[in-house]
């Protein structure tokens, strides 16, 4: 017997607005990380280096680059897990919103990154 799609708008709803949920989380660290990005090109990055104070701020601005691309990842995929749950649930194209949510919400991301920082 095939399934029937849902009609409960609750479940579309919590499809999108989990993605929403994600970039408001995400929004101040990826703010930071631009800051850190930019401070990498301050230091020279990736070399060579004028001093050896230099390539220390380096590295450590590079560290906090990785840790919040780490966050964000994580961030990212428990978010397209409890879509793809959510939009099953709706009868909507699993693949569809995931991609499409993914997508918005690191191009969100990046320009309210930039925006921060200007």
């Amino acid at each position: 017997m095939p399934r029937t799609p849902s009609t409960s708008p609750t479940q579309r709803v919590l499809a999108a607005s989990l993605f929403v949920w994600a970039g408001i989380v995400l929004l101040l660290p990826v703010g930071l990380a631009v800051t850190e990005l930019r401070h990498l090109a301050g230091f020279g990055w990736p070399g060579p280096y004028d001093s050896s104070i230099a390539e220390a701020q380096a590295e450590e601005s590079l560290w906090k680059v990785q840790a919040v691309a780490v966050l964000a990842a994580l961030v990212l995929v428990g978010t397209t897990i409890g879509a793809g749950f959510a939009a099953r649930a709706a009868g909507q194209r699993v693949w569809l919103v995931c991609v499409s949510g993914v997508v918005a919400t690191v191009v969100a991301l990046g320009l309210g990154g930039v925006l921060l920082t200007l």
